[in-house]
């Protein structure tokens, strides 16, 4: 057999081989969220959009209610809830966009993050707080820290720290407030 008739077979049988991977990828993916794709910590790979719903309203519930605690440098505790923040899971918007990993862009995109959520994994963000109210949290916390410990709060490492602190899941016992050094 000739060089190039053994690099044509090859070519054809990695080219069946891609094509039947992509074949099956798309079977097992068919109407569900793609497996590795996770909204913050929470997984819903494999899961269809009402599945994933369903479980962004019941987690999203308790993420909303459960205060999140800041504390350091001699201050608070102070003690917000997500839902005093105006933040919400928006379990609707968040599954459509878990169930678009793959399925959006161009060709070559969708590809890129079906691998990505494959191998590594897809981790989407929660829908912010709202930015006024973070914004007014630290201004309470700065100005407290101002006139009780002198100490000038960092605040925007704090409102960072607060989104952050909204997303994650399940929280910290409490998270410390940064300072300007």
């Amino acid at each position: 057999m000739s060089m190039t008739a053994r690099i044509v077979m090859v070519s054809v049988g990695l080219l069946g081989v891609l094509a039947f991977i992509v074949i099956a990828e798309l079977g097992i993916n068919a109407g569900l969220i793609h497996y590795g794709v996770k909204i913050g910590r929470l997984d819903v790979g494999g899961m269809t959009p009402r599945e994933a719903e369903r479980l962004i309203e019941d987690v999203g519930r308790e993420m909303a209610s459960t205060p999140i605690v800041f504390r350091g440098g001699g201050l608070g505790p102070y003690s917000w809830t997500p839902s005093e923040l105006d933040w919400e899971p928006r379990k609707v918007e968040m599954s459509r966009q878990a169930m678009d990993v793959g399925r959006t862009g161009n060709l070559f995109r969708s590809l890129a993050d079906r691998v990505k959520s494959w191998t590594g994994g897809i981790r989407l963000r929660w829908s912010p707080p709202d930015r006024g109210k973070v914004e007014l949290v630290a201004l309470i916390v700065a100005q407290d820290a101002d006139e009780t410990t002198r100490l000038t709060v960092d605040e925007a490492k704090l409102e960072s720290l607060i989104i952050e602190a909204v997303w994650d899941w399940p929280r910290a016992r409490f998270y410390e407030i940064p300072f300007e050094s």
